[in-house]
């Protein structure tokens, strides 16, 4: 058998097995789901990573729990499916109103869902910033800021343009609170005020105080193995800066001009009539 023959069934095995892969995956979330089920109550906290996903959360769970933090993580009452699903997790099964996080592209969430959606957006810059000392932390420490720059506002998987604009467009008109990142920090009192009257949650029914305390900077620091990464057998690899620094407007240093201009000009196209001026850097 030639070469060529060779190297052309190489290739078509790699891609079936990559499309027997996608299959598989696709029914392992959608058997998850079926047991899972979804309430009418339920929320879903959504965002492109590293754009306030767990601070949400936190604030979420206090405001339904008043002060408790009798968790060991937060993803043990508050959910990512999806990675439940890739770590072949069994189905959580959580007391009272659930909170679930998603980093779903708009296509890939679940049209049978029922509840309301929370969708938090940040500062593209901030976030690139963020994403690529976690990735490097986490998974890939020879990882270049171009390489990942153009991962994620170019031709990558996770492209935060397409991302963002097919969320905000809401095609199926799903029941979406839009909060920025920068609200959530600044202003997190009233923004708890805004979560509280779209969720239906009874102002009366927590403290306000209480959520402020255990859902700042500070606190989820000091107790971050309650919200980053769990470590895995891997002592090379760095886990406690999942909480990194809290803060918005330091991204735009990371960019140069080239990149920056080609930021800007993918904004004006794809989102600047969508949001407010604290989604550009």
């Amino acid at each position: 058998m030639s070469d060529k023959i060779l190297q052309l069934l190489s290739r078509l095995t790699n891609f079936l097995i990559n499309r027997l892969s996608n299959v598989k995956r696709y029914l392992d979330y959608e058997l998850y789901m079926k047991a899972f089920k979804t309430y009418a109550d339920d929320i879903y906290v959504v965002t492109y990573p590293k754009s306030g996903t767990t601070l949400c959360q936190v604030i979420l769970f206090q405001m339904l729990n008043n002060g408790k933090v009798n968790f060991d993580h937060v993803n043990d009452v508050s959910p990512w499916i999806r990675n439940e699903v890739f770590k072949n997790n069994p189905v959580k099964k959580i007391k009272g109103r659930r909170v679930i996080k998603s980093h779903d592209y708009y296509k890939l969430f679940p049209r049978s869902h029922k509840g309301k959606i929370v969708y938090i957006y940040r500062n593209g810059c901030d976030v690139c910033a963020s994403l690529f000392h976690q990735k490097r932390n986490y998974n890939n420490p020879e990882l270049t800021f171009q390489k990942h720059f153009e991962d994620m506002f170019g031709n990558g998987s996770m492209n935060w343009f397409r991302f963002n604009k097919d969320w905000f467009v809401n095609k199926r008109n799903y029941k979406i609170l839009y909060l920025s990142y920068d609200q959530l920090i600044e202003d997190k009192r009233n923004s708890i005020i805004k979560l509280a009257d779209f969720l239906n949650i009874d102002q009366k029914s927590f403290n306000i105080d209480t959520v402020l305390n255990l859902s700042s900077f500070d606190y989820m620091k000091e107790n971050e193995q309650k919200f980053g990464e769990k470590p895995p057998a891997k002592p090379d690899k760095i886990y406690d800066n999942f909480i990194r620094k809290g803060v918005s407007g330091e991204g735009k240093a990371y960019l140069n001009t080239e990149q920056l201009s080609f930021f800007e000009k993918n904004m004006k196209v794809e989102l600047q009539e969508m949001v407010d001026k604290t989604f550009s850097c």
